[in-house]
């Protein structure tokens, strides 16, 4: 089922990261499509292998996570949309697949990526500092770290 996990962020991934990039959003549509066939591959594994191995306190950080960004991107202008949050949360089982270190990992490498991108924006084509930057390729990136290192192990 890992596989089938894997499949399913690749297919979502490419039209996602394409969106967000081109138009500032993502399509509630394809969250929908990539949470819940996330789930899905979630919940088939764990009936299939009668275990669950799925890390309890990393879906409990990345939660609070959205809880987090939800709030930040409904009273805080300019900063996280939120296509961001519903992103983040369609990408828990994903998390929920390693230990929270390594969440906590990959998210900061996502956040660190999105720093030096806002850098060389302002370094090479001048842009403000405030112009809005897409955050869920960022995000897709921090989802796929955990995934290619499982798949190296």
């Amino acid at each position: 089922m890992f596989i089938a996990m894997v499949s399913c962020f690749l297919i979502f991934a490419a039209p996602l990261t394409i969106v967000d990039i081109r138009e500032h959003r993502l399509p509630n549509g394809l969250v929908l499509a990539l949470g819940m066939s996330l789930a899905l591959c979630a919940v088939t594994d764990a009936l299939v292998t009668q275990e669950l191995h799925l890390h309890q306190e990393s879906m409990v950080l990345v939660l609070a996570l959205v809880v987090v960004a939800a709030a930040t991107s409904l009273f805080a202008r300019a900063s996280i949309g939120m296509g961001d949050v519903k992103l983040l949360l369609a990408l828990i089982p994903i998390f929920a697949l390693v230990a929270m270190p390594l969440v906590v990992t990959a998210l900061w490498f996502g956040s660190i990526a999105a720093l030096i991108t806002l850098a060389m924006r302002r370094m090479f084509w001048r842009t403000p500092l405030h112009s809005p930057i897409a955050f869920g390729p960022f995000l897709l990136l921090s989802a796929g770290l955990p995934l290619a290192l499982r798949i190296v192990n």
